[in-house]
C-alpha cells in the first residue's frame, strides 16, 4: 500500500473519530462532573484511537471500541500514584 493511500485512510479514520467527540465528551463529563477532566479524557481517547487505528476490524463497532478506550482512560487517570 502506498504512503498516499495510508495517509488517506488515516485521514478518513480521523474524520470518523471526530464524529464521536461530542458523545465521548458527554459520557466523560457525566462520569467526572469536571469539564477540564472530560476534555482530557476525550483527548487521551482520541490519541490512543489514532495510534491503534490498525486494530479496528469493523467500523460498525467503533463506538464500543472508543467507549472501551474512554473507560480505561478514566480508570488510568483515577488511579492514585503509587510510590515505591
Amino acid at each position: 500500500m502506498s504512503l498516499l493511500s495510508l495517509l488517506g485512510k488515516q485521514k478518513s479514520f480521523k474524520q470518523q473519530l471526530e464524529t464521536f467527540r461530542p458523545r465521548l465528551y458527554r459520557i466523560a463529563y457525566s462520569w467526572s462532573h469536571n469539564p477540564d477532566l472530560a476534555d482530557d479524557l476525550v483527548q487521551e481517547t482520541m490519541v490512543k484511537a489514532l495510534r491503534k487505528s490498525e486494530q479496528v476490524r469493523n467500523l460498525d463497532a467503533i463506538d464500543g471500541w472508543l467507549f472501551g478506550i474512554l473507560t480505561l482512560s478514566l480508570i488510568h487517570i483515577s488511579e492514585p500514584t503509587r510510590l515505591v
